[in-house]
This record gives structure tokens, sequence and C-alpha cells, in this order.
């Protein structure tokens, strides 16, 4: 199959970004736009994160001008167990910044025809029915409880997470939402993807799980938190972050884990010695830089199955940390903490945390949020910490702040 390489005309690239958006694949980062439209070319089903899969299979047959350009995208469970589908759309939109765009489609697709010209699309203003699982209470109890296995040293750190459920007023689009969420959260990576459970997951990551491109590795895990909500000047809040040893505690278990892990499919890894301030809307977090150089044998695949899940979304020891998740949580977490990203016939790719995002179908809809806990967590500010990080994703689709 020969694939062809467009010019992809630049006023025509708010109508790609707005229906992958609604109805196929987008992942927007500050530096970078990779989306896909027109259905699936190709989808190489993977029973699961722990399969050896070599991400040049996924492309085999396909022959293309420049492999950097063709595409693969996907959704991946925060269950390693779990299976998806990586997806090669029939037609694949990149645009680097300040780059030319480009499109990607067999010969003779007249490209820039199938792609619909539409306005920005509206979002339904209000949510009802919403349901807390578990309960403000009941999710206070699971930290104190989880607090208690950190006490006794049966692990080292535990995120633990709680979800809201309800339902639109009207039907919704996720263009909508993928486009309000982008005006909220300019430096998170936006994405909107479809799942193997039929729902639409769209959000804005902070996080970068791991990026292969070239001989590079990079990933910028995040990990300690304080809120933002009142606060007109964070620098003071910043400050006491930088300083706090819970925090640096809980973001240091992150980084020490991700560089460990490394270790197996690269060389050379370097992180920032000190952590720096991320700021977003709701929240401020603790962030650090990892860097380092792929072995030869390593894909963006391959480096996503050594890291996912880190300590940033599920804890430490890995094993023992799922298996308090699964005791102390009511609801599989299905995609949320999960990863989204995308990979090319090159070995290289992106793959984001799958955090501040909304899963919905019709007008269902269900919103996750999860704190870390360390063995000095205070269950009722671990509680408002979730609340927070939901209401940067309830806030745009016209929900207010949560108990």
């Amino acid at each position: 199959m020969k694939l062809v390489v467009h010019p992809f005309p630049s006023h025509r690239i708010v109508d790609a970004w707005r229906e992958a958006a609604s109805s196929g694949w987008l992942l927007h980062s500050p530096t970078e736009m990779r989306c896909g439209v027109g259905g699936a070319l190709r989808q190489c089903e993977i029973t699961n994160l722990d399969d050896a899969v070599l991400q040049s299979d996924i492309f085999a047959g396909i022959d293309c001008d420049d492999p950097s350009l063709l595409t693969a995208f996907a959704a991946v469970p925060f269950s390693r167990s779990q299976g998806f589908v990586m997806t090669i759309p029939r037609i694949v939109i990149v645009q680097r910044l300040n780059e030319d765009a480009f499109a990607i489609a067999e010969e003779g697709v007249d490209v820039a025809s199938e792609i619909r010209s539409s306005p920005t699309p509206s979002i339904a203003p209000r949510a009802h029915r919403l349901a807390y699982e578990p309960s403000p209470d009941s999710y206070s109890t699971a930290v104190a409880e989880a607090v208690e296995h950190l006490r006794r040293g049966d692990l080292a750190k535990v995120v633990l997470a709680r979800s809201c459920r309800g339902e639109f007023t009207h039907d919704v689009n996720g263009g909508a939402i993928a486009n309000r969420l982008h005006d909220l959260e300019p430096s998170c990576t936006i994405y909107s993807m479809p799942t193997t459970s039929g729902k639409r997951f769209v959000g804005a990551s902070p996080e970068l799980l791991v990026s292969v491109t070239d001989d590079e590795i990079s990933c910028h895990p995040l990990a300690g938190t304080i809120a933002n909500e009142g606060i007109s000047d964070t620098s003071t809040y910043a400050t006491w972050l930088l300083g706090s040893t819970k925090n640096r505690t809980e973001h240091r278990i992150v980084v020490d884990d991700i560089v460990d892990r490394l270790d197996g499919v690269a060389t050379d890894i370097t992180a920032d010695v000190e952590p720096s301030i991320v700021n977003l809307r709701s929240v401020t977090h603790l962030g650090s830089h990892i860097r380092a150089r792929r072995n030869e044998n390593t894909s963006s695949l391959t480096a996503l199955s050594a890291l996912h899940p880190t300590p940033a979304v599920g804890g430490l020891p890995r094993r023992e940390a799922v298996e308090l998740i699964e005791k102390l949580e009511p609801l599989d977490r299905g995609f949320y903490a999960g990863a989204v990203g995308w990979c090319n016939a090159a070995d290289e790719g992106s793959w984001w945390v799958a955090i501040r995002g909304i899963a919905f179908h019709d007008r269902a809809f269900e919103v996750w949020a999860g704190a870390g806990i360390v063995a000095d967590s205070d269950p009722i500010a671990e509680r408002e910490e979730t609340r927070n990080k939901m209401d940067s994703v309830l806030h745009a689709i016209g929900v207010g702040t949560l108990n």
C-alpha cells in the first residue's frame, strides 16, 4: 500500500482539528499537532501492554515517503492486562511548531475535500444527575486506610482516585469540549480519542509520560500538588510547594522509579536535580525533566511498556500499589490514568498520561481524578486535591466546583 505526503493548507487546519476532535483522533501539544480523520485505514489489536509488539509491525506493508509522518494513534487503559487498538487513520495531518502542515493519505485521495468546513461546535452549558464514587467521606476513609499500609512499610506510595458521573442536558460534541479545554489549559496536550469501550475520551493532559524522537527519550513526570483556587498571586504557594517535604517525597518517588525503569531501554539517563513549578488553571504541580538516549531496539512502544503506569498514577512498588488500588477503589479506571498518544513508522512516538479528561457516550459522562498518597498524607487534603483536579475538567462543561 502506497501513502502519499501532501502539503496541507494552513487555513484548513482548524477544520481538521475540529473534525478529529469530534469523531477522529487528535493529539495537540504546544509543539506539534497530529490528527486523524476519515475512519480507520488499519487497526492493530494489542492484547495487553506486556505483549512484545514491534512498532514496525503496525506499519508493515505500508510505503510512505516520510516514515516519521506515518502515524498510528491509541488510548491505552490503566490496567496493563487490558487490550487496546492502534489505529492508522485514512487521513493523517501533521503540523509541527512554526512549520508547514502535511497530510498523509492514499494516492488519489483529495484530502481537503474530505474534511468538512464547520463552525466552532457549541457545548451543552449544564450537566445534571451528578454522582460521586466513592463519596467524599468514603474516599477520605480509603485514603486513611492507605496511609496505614504506607506507615507499616507495605509500599512507598499509592495513588487513589475517585470519579464524578453525570449526564449532559443536551447532546455534546467532543470538539466543543476539546476547544474549551484548549482555551482553559493552553500549555497542556489536548487529546480526543475513541476507545474500545465505545466512549470518546477528551482531555487536557499536563504530563508527558514518554516521547521518543530520533535517538532521544524525554519524560516530564508531575507529582506534588497545591490548589490555585481563589489565589491571584501563586508565587508564595509555589515556594511553599517547593519546600514541602511531603510533596517533594511524593515527587522524588516518581522520578527515581522512571529513571530506574529507563535503565533497561536507554543510556545516558539524566534527571533534573531540583523540581520546577508547573502552573495550571486549578492546580500547581512539581515537575521534572528526564532525558536519555534510547537503545538500538527501543521504540516508543517499548518505552511506554517499560514505564506505564508510573508512580504518578499507580504507586510503588507497582504490583503492590495496583493490588491496593483494586481493593480501595470501587470502580474500574478504564482509560483514566492510562496513556494517550501516537507512534510512527520510524519507531518514534509520544505518550501522555491520560488524566484531566472526560469519557462520554451520548449524554452520559464520567470524570476522574487521583491523589498521590504517602505516609504523611492527610485524608481531607487529598480529597480536596481530587476535587480541584476534577474541577479543571468539569469547568469546561459548565459544572461548578465539587464537594
